[in-house]
């Protein structure tokens, strides 16, 4: 897990009706715990896909007490954006 997120060990709480994760924590190279997570406010976002959204999520660094909180007031699913976006090509593009 460390070279794909840099953390030593991470644990998830994911709902089993939406698959949402609710819940997290995050532990450093020497298994002390490093940062921890929760989300709230879930709404169905897009029905027919059956897709859930946090609206309110927030993290916390236990080692330094830095808070970090995303809370979305207008979120739209499915707006019909390409993939291409979404490419390294495509967002170094001179505009």
């Amino acid at each position: 897990i460390k070279t794909n997120s840099g953390y030593a060990k991470r644990k998830s709480w994911i709902r089993k009706d939406n698959f949402v994760t609710v819940q997290g924590e995050f532990r450093d190279p020497s298994d002390r715990p490093l940062k921890s997570f929760r989300a709230s406010d879930v709404k169905e976002v897009d029905p027919a896909h059956g897709k859930w959204q946090a609206m309110h999520l927030e993290t916390t660094n236990t080692q330094t007490g830095h808070k970090t909180v995303i809370r979305f007031e207008n979120f739209k699913a499915n707006q019909g954006i390409k993939d291409d976006f979404f490419t390294t090509r495509y967002m170094e593009k001179d505009r």
